[in-house]
């Protein structure tokens, strides 16, 4: 027959938690990388080695 405090009834709630995907957009592109460019080294860096045959 024992009554439980306020306290204990408070903590026996569940926490009310917001859902993790709310406000998500996952084809968000931010404006910086809209208008970024590749500077001469980078380019220099992406060409692929060429590739001499073997005899």
């Amino acid at each position: 027959k024992a009554v439980a405090s306020p306290r204990i009834i408070s903590l026996a709630k569940p926490k009310v938690r917001k859902d993790l995907n709310e406000g998500y957009d996952p084809y968000h592109i931010s404006p910086a990388s809209l208008v970024a460019q590749a500077s001469p080294r980078l380019y220099e860096l992406a060409t692929p080695k060429s590739i001499t045959k073997r005899v």
